[in-house]
């Protein structure tokens, strides 16, 4: 009993120290802030890095909150101003305990809403949940993406924590690629040359994509040579072995009339295995004298396709594996159309569409086979922007303002499975009005009434509990 007398007779006095007088801003703070800062931070020049001099009482700090916390923490972190500045010690501390006791103390001035939620990348859990949805690949990110930062509060969910370093970057590259190729069937590489002629000392280059890792398998033949010449392959310049072939044993007089057995003899073969990417392969012959090589085959290894990566190459193209449309740009437009929607969580333009589709393009004018060309136009849109992050369209008028349909389907989504929104859940998107709000707000309340909360340790809550939970949470926007 005493102790709660006593912490209500010591509740005005924190209250008191917490609450700095309005004044004490324009006495004692932005003077000592003007005099030491303005000279990188003077409101009137273009180039001002950060405008906190701008605020000329206290109540201007409210509109800027995040601008002064920085703010506090420069001052407290000794990093601004610089070392050369006069400001000493004790007016640091004092100002820096300032801003963070009247940021402290007029936290709830602005009413319910409490701003703009930051843009934010997707954590590890939604990327996963992402891509089993929109692809049907259960990608284990843990093997290729960093651990999700926390802040210290151990949410997932902070947009302030979630960083996107250029290390990240480049493994949302490669996570791209990957996620594809389990999807997408690419039929085996095939290529075929004609060296002719190959002096002592020279090579013959040839061009050879690879699209997957694989073995690939060099065959070379000489015709009209009774003892055909040893020849060497390189790949990208390093030696990967010799080819060597027998005799022939006996004059050919008409290729028609070459026997397979006869042929064999004056094939050369090897195997070896290429990364994905473009190879220079070259045949040279390895001792002094020419070879003449009539001609050269490379073929891919093929492997069979599992039944579940034939039917996710269908689910997604809409074509069998080794299937060519006979309008490949109009079928990649068609799979682009289909599936930016659900990607980027929202409606696409016209113009969107053909920025992933001149990847397409870019990729089949090289000659690249059409599964590979609409792989490229789709590794563009998981690495875009629109996908990796969770991006809200604003209204640029002054003053709150709800959210969008899609915005809401899309937070409604993340927040009770980590997914993109499922069909129904676009399907009243896109009715809008409040007939989309209400469709909500019963998402939220079937969802409550289901599995969530029995997984969350909730248990099931029924009826007007349900109902409860429901309102809370649609009218404090955490859907």
């Amino acid at each position: 009993m005493r102790r709660g007398y006593l912490g209500l007779a010591l509740m005005p006095l924190i209250a008191s120290a917490a609450t700095a007088p309005a004044s004490e801003f324009t006495d004692t703070v932005r003077p000592v802030l003007e005099q030491n800062c303005a000279m990188c931070h003077n409101p009137g020049k273009p180039r001002n890095p950060a405008n906190f001099l701008k605020a000329q009482t206290a109540k201007d700090i409210e509109s800027d909150r995040r601008l002064w916390h920085n703010v506090a923490a420069q001052l407290r972190n000794r990093t601004m101003p610089p070392v050369a500045s006069k400001l000493t010690e004790e007016d640091r501390l004092r100002i820096a305990t300032w801003i963070e006791n009247d940021l402290r103390a007029t936290a709830c001035s602005g009413g319910s809403y409490a701003g703009a939620t930051p843009f934010r990348r997707l954590n590890r859990r939604e990327y996963h949940n992402t891509i089993r949805d929109l692809l049907g690949v259960d990608f284990d990110v843990s093997l290729i993406f960093p651990a999700d930062g926390t802040g210290g509060s151990g949410f997932d969910t902070n947009g302030e924590t979630l960083f996107v370093p250029q290390v990240l970057m480049e493994r949302y590259l490669s996570a791209a690629q990957q996620i594809l190729d389990r999807v997408i069937i690419t039929p085996p590489v095939q290529r075929a040359f004609v060296p002719g002629k190959v002096a002592a000392g020279a090579e013959y280059a040839m061009p050879v994509p690879a699209y997957i890792d694989a073995d690939y398998t060099v065959v070379a033949a000489q015709e009209g040579a009774d003892t055909p010449a040893k020849l060497v392959l390189k790949v990208d310049g390093v030696a990967a072995g010799e080819l060597n072939a027998r005799a022939r044993t006996g004059p050919v007089t008409r290729l028609s009339a070459l026997s397979k057995s006869i042929l064999a003899k004056n094939l050369m073969r090897i195997q070896v295995r290429l990364t994905r990417g473009d190879h220079v392969l070259s045949i040279g012959p390895a001792g002094d004298g020419d070879a003449t090589v009539t001609n050269v085959t490379v073929d891919q290894t093929p492997e069979t396709p599992s039944p579940e990566k034939r039917a996710l190459h269908y689910r997604l193209l809409g074509s069998e594996p080794g299937e060519q449309p006979l309008q490949s740009r109009k079928a990649a437009r068609q799979v682009l159309a289909s599936f930016l929607p659900r990607a980027f969580r929202r409606p696409v333009t016209a113009e969107e569409i053909d920025r992933f589709l001149a990847l397409f393009d870019r990729s089949a004018l090289r000659g690249d086979p059409y599964p590979e060309s609409i792989k490229l136009a789709l590794r563009g849109v998981l690495v875009w922007p629109d996908f990796l992050f969770r991006i809200e369209k604003r209204d640029p008028a002054p003053g709150v303002h709800p959210l969008g349909q899609y915005e809401l389907a899309t937070r409604l989504s993340y927040f009770l499975w980590s997914t993109v929104p499922d069909a129904g859940s676009r399907g009243v998107a896109r009715a809008g009005g409040s007939y989309a709000r209400r469709s909500a707000f019963a998402g939220v309340r079937w969802q409550f009434r289901g599995t969530v909360a029995g997984h969350a340790g909730f248990g099931r809550p029924r009826g007007a509990a349900a109902d409860r939970i429901a309102v809370v949470l649609y009218a404090r926007g955490r859907v």
